[in-house]
């Protein structure tokens, strides 16, 4: 009985520490042959990440001249958004793509957006457990 009890109450001490887990930033680095590598990533993950919970993806492209470090920028906003409860839970990501305007060369030299659709964001969904509906995936460009 005692050990019953023990384990119920490391249980709850254990998803309340899960819970109060902070937001965090990380930067990833993506290899490809379609474009220059690596690639660095920005990802904020919310506060109590669970690779288990099938999470949106947000990915937020910069501006020109910016880089993946625009999700440092935007950190706080994203996260007061969370706070007041007018953005759900998702993963943001910002990968650092030069001034391609996310695009594919012309020339075919640099596959920008061939990297993003078909390595960057299945990668993405398979590291952190994002959810594969299209619907969950929102693409936005903000420019500071």
């Amino acid at each position: 009985m005692l050990r019953t009890m023990l384990g119920a109450m490391l249980a709850l001490v254990l998803a309340g520490v899960a819970q109060a887990q902070p937001a965090r930033l990380e930067t990833i680095e993506l290899s490809s042959k379609l474009v220059p590598s690596p690639v660095k990533v920005s990802v904020l993950l919310p506060a109590g990440y669970d690779a288990a919970k099938s999470l949106p993806l947000l990915l937020m492209l910069h501006g020109g001249g910016g880089d993946n470090g625009f999700l440092t920028t935007m950190r706080p906003i994203v996260e007061a958004a969370w706070a007041a409860g007018e953005f759900p839970p998702a993963v943001v990501v910002t990968p650092d793509v030069g001034r391609s305007l996310y695009m594919d060369y012309r020339d075919g030299s640099q596959k920008w957006e061939t990297f993003l659709v078909t390595e960057m964001i299945p990668e993405l969904r398979r590291r952190y457990g994002l959810s594969a509906e299209r619907s969950k995936t929102v693409v936005t460009g903000i420019s500071m």
